[in-house]
């Protein structure tokens, strides 16, 4: 879901979806209950999502996409989350991303 086609921000119920509206998060989390959980909530709220289910693919995710925000899981297969953070605060054009 996202802002209904044609309406002006001003005629929504929650103008907050016109800040939001199309903006792109990557969510890494391993188990499907919680991405699902996770994944659901944003894009009821107006938000674009992309998975990855490792911390390597987090970070491959991050640098190619470039997501307006990051939400980690911290225990996943491969690299923790931590570590994959540690990695995105290394790299100039990933270091500014907000990460959760």
């Amino acid at each position: 879901m996202g802002v209904p086609s044609g309406l002006p921000c001003p005629l929504l119920l929650e103008t907050s979806l016109c800040a939001v509206a199309h903006e792109l998060v990557l969510i890494v989390e391993d188990n499907p209950k919680n991405l699902k959980l996770v994944r659901d909530t944003m894009q009821v709220k107006g938000y674009q999502t992309i998975e990855a289910g490792t911390g390597e693919e987090g970070v491959r995710l991050a640098r190619e996409r470039r997501p307006a925000l990051v939400l980690m899981d911290i225990q996943l297969p491969g690299i923790s989350g931590i570590e994959a953070l540690r990695q995105l605060r290394a790299e100039p054009a990933t270091q500014t991303i907000p990460a959760r």
